[in-house]
């Protein structure tokens, strides 16, 4: 997988790569316009790439043509996107954490607000009241903590679960 990495690394290959990707074959000549390089270089980035199997080479008449192997990237793909996942999943817990920090401080404020309301009443005039107050001030609560998240990330905690979750087990079913 290294002479991959290496292949794809001159922008030059990758302009060449993206040529192919664009058309299903193209000849020495063509990709020589296109590269706005000489032929021998274009011929030498060329032979990087057959080495690398990222590319297929015909013979027709004279011509060489080459075509992309896509598969070749296979392994590059599941790198890419064993990290990608994995730098999702570290960010989407750092903002759990952060949400998670102000639910917390929130429901501290829900807590005090409850004793204080304890405290003005020396007698609980109705527990159900009571109760439903609470109730209202829980929901006020994670109402306001669900429009932070959204706020700073486009999705509530729950997307963003699902969205790592998904990603974590495309990753695990791409390296199996």
């Amino acid at each position: 997988m290294s002479d991959i990495f290496s292949a794809i690394a001159d922008p030059t290959r990758r302009q060449i790569l993206d040529a192919l990707a664009d058309k299903s074959e193209l000849s020495v000549g063509e990709l020589v316009s296109i590269t706005n390089q000489g032929q021998p270089a274009v011929s030498k980035h060329l032979k990087t790439l057959r080495e690398a199997g990222l590319v297929t080479v015909k013979t027709v008449g004279q011509s060489r043509l080459y075509a992309l192997d896509a598969n070749a990237l296979k392994p590059v793909a599941a790198w890419v996107v064993k990290h990608a996942a994995a730098k999702v999943e570290a960010e989407t817990a750092e903002r759990a954490d952060e949400v998670a920090e102000k639910v917390g401080a929130w429901l501290a404020e829900g807590a005090d607000w409850l004793g204080a309301k304890l405290a003005e009443q020396t007698k609980v005039r109705d527990s159900k009241d009571l109760g439903r107050e609470l109730g209202r001030k829980l929901a006020e609560v994670f109402v306001e903590a669900d429009k932070s998240l959204k706020a700073k990330t486009g999705k509530d905690l729950d997307e963003l679960l699902v969205d790592v979750k998904s990603k974590v087990a495309e990753v695990r079913s791409k390296l199996n």
